[in-house]
């Protein structure tokens, strides 16, 4: 689990449960979800992605990739979106949402471990399909970018989002979810839930990033046994909380 030691001294002095998270970050929407199903109490801090607030000094002092959510809780600063939630459910009262057993616990990794793989896939898609005419890159945005971001791997992502997204990748990034799709769409034809017959991380992890394929288009009536199973999850009053009150 990636407990860090921050660069940004200050936060070691934070009290209580602190996100720093983005409204439309998938993966800070998976860790609000975890935060209202376990009723954490917990302070907001708000980065604004597209006017590069991740990239000053103090926020990246705080997570060295650069990127959202960062947890910090009483001066413990943890990162990485499935390392969060984990922290949650073991640190705090409320509903647990990791089984307890070795085998149980062995159906819900595989599907933290594909929402890990799927984040490059649902990314691109989202910055060419929704932001790029409402943010839309420049030169001068990517000269801001590249001396301001530490990491070189999210710099030649921002380029690649400058110069035009290569159609062969973005074919293959759609080829990518439609399969994550479909992967679930199979499992919930068997199962009521994802990694059994009880709710469990494995569905907030994938939620998220179901919510976001329909977002890019994707038909989710195409998988009928995912919209029952999505329709049920946007029904708990934890969905509007971490996601719709956010971004409607």
């Amino acid at each position: 689990m990636p407990i860090i030691e921050p660069e940004n001294h200050l936060v070691r002095e934070l009290r209580g449960v602190h996100l720093f998270h983005s409204p439309f970050s998938n993966c800070s929407q998976r860790t609000r979800l975890i935060l209202a199903e376990k009723k954490i109490p917990w302070e907001s801090h708000v980065i604004n992605l597209m006017e590069f607030e991740h990239l000053t000094p103090d926020y990246q002092g705080i997570h060295p990739k650069g990127v959202v959510p960062a947890l910090v809780h009483d001066g413990t600063v943890v990162i990485e979106s499935h390392d969060i939630i984990q922290y949650l459910d073991d640190h705090f009262l409320g509903p647990k949402l990791m089984p307890t057993t070795h085998h149980e616990k062995n159906l819900v990794f595989p599907w933290m471990e594909l929402g890990d793989d799927l984040q490059i896939s649902i990314k691109t898609l989202t910055y060419e399909k929704l932001f790029r005419d409402k943010f839309p890159p420049t030169q001068e945005k990517f000269a801001y970018y590249a001396a301001h971001q530490r990491n070189p791997n999210l710099v030649d992502f921002y380029r690649r989002y400058l110069e035009g997204f290569d159609p062969d990748d973005l074919a293959g990034y759609e080829a990518t979810v439609g399969d994550f799709l479909q992967r679930i769409d199979k499992q919930l034809e068997r199962t009521v839930w994802l990694a059994g017959p009880q709710i469990s991380l494995a569905d907030f992890s994938a939620v998220v990033n179901v919510h976001r394929a329909s977002k890019l288009g994707f038909n989710l009536n195409d998988y009928p046994y995912l919209e029952h199973w999505y329709n049920r999850i946007q029904a708990r009053p934890s969905f509007d909380t971490a996601i719709t009150a956010y971004v409607p």
